[in-house]
């Protein structure tokens, strides 16, 4: 809907200014592209591994922290 509406809005403002031809009334579309699949896992595999780098830092910080006081 947010696309129709910005769409519309740049046809009327070419209409009120008598730009014609210059700006598509329908917007064409892409066709939707597939993913790679090793692409999608690299980038889990990725997230994973930093989310639970931070999660040992801040368990091994806190372990530290413990053993101090």
């Amino acid at each position: 809907m947010g696309l129709y509406l910005i769409d519309m809005t740049i046809w009327i403002l070419g209409m009120i200014a008598g730009v014609r031809g210059h700006i598509p009334h329908h917007a064409v579309r892409a066709a939707p592209t597939a993913l790679p699949v090793g692409g999608v896992l690299g980038v889990f595999a990725t997230a994973t591994f930093i989310i639970g780098a931070l999660s040992a830092i801040l368990w091994a910080a806190i372990w530290v922290a413990i053993k101090l006081i």
